[in-house]
């Protein structure tokens, strides 16, 4: 079964309406909110929404309602034109191109060539899946002829902008598409007599699936299908609902047929669908107990409410279920039992049978107790929950993993990028990559910007060496972690800060977390320890974080003897005299400054002119070099001398093995760091690890 899940996930198409669904979460949130506020089943509510304002907030509440869920289908054809456009890149197609195109084709099959009995709720959420439908078709169509006609076709005006051009370019393309879709609409209404496709959709599934009698057969069937209609995005309950609104939308359509089965669809609204087409409810409640992923369950934390008055779009088009295979099975299946259920237990006089019909909107608990008139109709409801929640449990656990392990993925590629751009010395808009990689990265940076500004930032600290094997010191180094998918590289999360613009802020956060953690690291190093903290040029530059580290050096005085400030990203440092005069600043407060990656370049050597550095880290590449390359060892010996002669400290990073920390230590290089002794950990593990190296270190003497 997994395996079939991730040949359906792999699909390229799903992955793409997926895309375009998470870009209209907002519309679905604002529009659930109004709904439920218009149809809160409380009469005196319902009074008093009526008399506020002479009924203009009842107007404003539909206005709302018809400009989200009533344009839904629109902003579908939109988003989704957008999301192929992204993913596909076509040669010579805009993202405008595709999204006008699209909004055509589904104006014309939507019956909007028919402006006198053109149907508006076409374009709400009746029409999310005719929106899907043609909008996969035309924009696919769409860069097909594009691509055979982009040869043959050359249209050049001198002097006009890129828009300009680009509109000539995509017209021919438009052309053909938009005369094809005109010819296909006017052979559907000649042959069906029917004026858009929406309407085609409703009279197929009323005539192919009701039937006199209010059987459990009938039920189910109803239930059944409307339940596949919500999963394929097609608005169920307004397509198969008993109710003069839909039936009104079809011709010459026999609307006694249904009156039978009415008490059975409140039995399906009540007993069976809790929360929604799907129970939902139950849904929610499983992501809340055993899911473990932070994006799912504030999601549902968002769609709460909604949920409570049976409004379930924000969770259908957000998580998504629609279109999503790992739900589909849990999705018929709750809906079914919970309905078996309710069936049985009234038959067999468990519960009283129904004495009328409740608002949809109605609560659950309160709508069982009102359908029933008694509280074994809100019993049976609880029933329902719990074993609609044992049956989508599994499916959670099985979803949230497949999920992680995707996004572990993505984290992959998106570390894989940065490096190759580190090592390219290209600079990557990480917020600007497109598809699937982008709205990771946006969500990665989402959820920094709200740690930092929480100060929720966790360090891990590596110990620093001398030659006697005795700890000196630790570095403090970021430990970033997304969610549940464990570390995430530092310079990912360096450089979205960057792009977002709070570098500053984030190397704020770190130093504070460091003060935070000094009593601890003193304990376990001792009084005279060394805490590493790392700066960026562009920060230290700052008069702003010179005010910050003035006031920390006035809160926390005890402990600014022990920190010594690296200077990392030397290559953003004007090395002149406000510079040098404000390190001169910080240093009479007591910190202590330190050059990291330190080489032979003539940026690091600039350094040296001044007396304000007590410790230089040389290059963690020539630091591994020394072991096979004499030239690397001369280098490494030529700095010793020279930061020796003033008096400056010097550290080896990357010590990897002995051997390499002998060759160091044997050409006048006494300071290390590295995996040879540990990797940066936990403060709680500090204290444990250094006993360990210890006791190594005293063995292998």
């Amino acid at each position: 079964m997994g395996k079939v899940f991730e040949i359906i996930d792999k699909i390229k198409i799903l992955q793409i309406i997926r895309q375009a669904l998470v870009m209209i979460i907002p519309i679905l949130l604002v529009g659930s909110f109004a709904l439920i506020l218009e149809t809160l089943p409380i009469h005196s509510y319902q009074i008093f929404i009526d008399a506020l304002l002479d009924g203009f907030f009842r107007e404003l509440l539909q206005t709302v309602y018809n400009a989200t869920f009533g344009m839904l289908a629109i902003y579908m054809t939109i988003t989704l034109a957008l999301s192929i456009s992204n993913t596909e890149k076509a040669d010579g197609v805009k993202n405008y191109s595709l999204v006008f195109i699209s909004l055509i084709v589904f104006a014309i099959f939507s019956g909007g060539l028919n402006f006198r009995e053109f149907d508006i709720s076409n374009l709400g959420e009746d029409g999310v899946f005719t929106a899907i439908f043609l909008t996969i078709i035309t924009s696919y169509f769409y860069i097909l002829i594009n691509d055979n006609l982009k040869h043959g076709f050359r249209f050049y005006s001198s002097g006009a902008d890129d828009t300009y051009t680009q509109m000539l370019y995509s017209m021919p393309a438009t052309i053909i598409v938009f005369i094809i879709a005109v010819l296909i609409y006017m052979i559907l209404v000649k042959t069906t007599g029917m004026e858009s496709i929406q309407e085609v959709n409703r009279k197929v599934f009323l005539s192919l699936f009701f039937f006199r009698g209010g059987s459990v057969i009938t039920s189910l069937a109803f239930l059944m299908i409307q339940s596949i209609l919500w999963f394929l995005g097609i608005h169920g309950s307004s397509v198969m609902t008993p109710g003069d609104l839909n039936f009104d939308k079809i011709k010459n359509f026999d609307t006694s047929v249904m009156l039978s089965n009415l008490h059975s669809f409140t039995t399906v609204e009540v007993f069976a669908i809790m929360g929604g087409c799907g129970s939902t409810l139950c849904l929610a409640l499983a992501i809340l107990i055993f899911g473990k992923k932070n994006t799912s369950k504030k999601l549902v934390t968002l769609s709460s409410v909604p949920l409570i008055f049976n409004v379930n779009e924000l969770l259908l088009y957000g998580l998504p279920i629609v279109l999503n295979p790992v739900y589909f099975i849990p999705f018929m299946l709750v809906p079914v039992i919970s309905y078996l259920n309710a069936s049985l237990a009234m038959d067999l006089g468990i519960v009283p049978g129904l004495i009328s019909n409740v608002k949809w909107t109605t609560p659950i608990f309160i709508n069982g107790f009102m359908a029933t008139g008694s509280i074994a109709g809100s019993l049976l409801q609880l029933f329902n929950l719990f074993i609609g929640v044992a049956i989508y449990a599994p499916f959670v656990v099985y979803s949230e993993k497949r999920a992680l392990d995707q996004e572990a993925k993505k984290i992959n590629e998106l570390t894989r990028l940065v490096k190759e751009s580190e090592e390219e010395g290209v600079e990557l808009s990480i917020l600007g990559i497109k598809g699937g990689y982008g709205v990771l990265a946006r969500s990665i940076a989402d959820e920094i910007q709200y740690k930092i500004e929480n100060d929720d930032v966790h360090l891990r600290y590596q110990p620093q060496f001398n030659s006697k094997d005795k700890c000196i010191g630790v570095e403090c180094l970021l430990n970033w972690e997304y969610s549940n998918n464990g570390k995430i590289y530092t310079p990912l999360v360096m450089g979205l800060t960057k792009e977002m613009g709070m570098a500053a802020k984030l190397e704020k956060a770190i130093f504070k977390s460091a003060i935070k953690d000094m009593p601890k690291l003193i304990k376990i190093l001792g009084k005279d320890c060394k805490v590493s903290i790392n700066l960026t040029g562009q920060a230290i530059q700052m008069e702003e974080f010179e005010r910050f580290l003035a006031l920390i050096a006035r809160e926390h005085k005890e402990y600014i003897p022990n920190i010594l400030i690296e200077i990392t990203e030397q290559d953003s440092l004007k090395i002149d005299y406000d510079l040098i005069s404000r390190l001169d600043r910080l240093k009479k407060l007591g910190y202590r400054f330190g050059i990291d990656d330190f080489s032979m370049g003539s940026t690091s050597l600039k350094y040296l002119r001044y007396n304000v550095f007590d410790l230089v880290k040389i290059d963690g590449n020539l630091s591994l070099d020394v072991v096979k390359n004499e030239r690397s060892r001369e280098i490494v010996s030529f700095l010793t001398n020279l930061t020796n002669q003033f008096n400056i400290d010097i550290l080896a990073e990357y010590v990897e093995n002995e051997e390499q920390k002998l060759i160091l230590e044997s050409i006048g290089c006494l300071e290390y760091q590295g995996y040879y002794y540990s990797e940066a950990v936990d403060i709680d593990r500090l204290e444990a690890v250094l006993i360990d190296i210890k006791e190594k270190m005293g063995s292998a003497s």
